[in-house]
């Protein structure tokens, strides 16, 4: 994570594509003052595909100390990088 002087924070991480259904739970190192914080996703392809693949992620349960997320279709075996940013609770 990276904590800047005016309160804004910036942190990421890897866990597993999950399949539909299942959540993954991410709790944050560092808390945002609200649920109003940026959150992005990529992935590596670790199997062979197409090209022109989509791979969906539905994000739920947004809180100040994390979020859950999962796959909204069936591409398990792949690795998530995820990342977020927003004020800190912590200013």
């Amino acid at each position: 994570y990276r904590v800047y002087k005016s309160g804004w924070i910036e942190q990421g991480g890897i866990s597993a594509y999950t399949q539909q259904g299942t959540n993954i739970s991410v709790n944050l190192l560092k808390p945002y003052i609200n649920d109003k914080y940026n959150i992005a996703f990529s992935y590596q392809d670790n199997i062979s595909g197409t090209a022109g693949t989509t791979y969906n992620i539905a994000i739920r349960n947004i809180t100040a100390m994390g979020f859950d997320y999962q796959g909204a279709n069936g591409y398990a075996g792949r690795t998530i990088r995820w990342s977020c940013a927003g004020q800190g609770a912590n200013v």
